[in-house]
């Protein structure tokens, strides 16, 4: 495993190449107009700085799933209002139903003398 302050260093280098690529081709204002009155040496430029930031992008990314590997997923199905309904991924898909606690107000019905047909 990585010494995470290596790799968070080696992420942040990268995230500044990547700065520099984007604010080169900004200066660039390239359209698709612009690209084809350039010279062909500045289009293999233009050419070469997309390839390196996506090439940069790619190994950031990867950089920050292995920050992110040993930390845990967010829990998709976690709802604090739905936790005081006691409403879950289990109430919902199976498993074991709670039954309802009676509130201030209700009434249990009594169904037992009800004639099953």
């Amino acid at each position: 495993m990585r010494d995470v302050t290596i790799v968070k260093q080696q992420r942040n280098v990268l995230r500044e190449e990547l700065g520099k690529c984007i604010n080169k081709v900004k200066e660039m204002k390239v359209d698709e107009a612009s690209f084809k009155q350039m010279s062909q040496h500045e289009q293999q430029v233009y050419i070469y700085l997309d390839r390196t930031m996506q090439r940069l992008r790619t190994q950031i990314n990867a950089l920050e799933f292995v920050l992110n590997e040993d930390t845990q997923l967010a829990d998709p199905y976690f709802d604090r209002a739905a936790e005081k309904l006691e409403i879950s991924r289990e109430t919902i898909f199976g498993g074991a139903k709670k039954p309802v606690p009676a509130g201030e107000g209700d009434y249990n019905l009594d169904m037992s003398k009800v004639d099953k047909h």
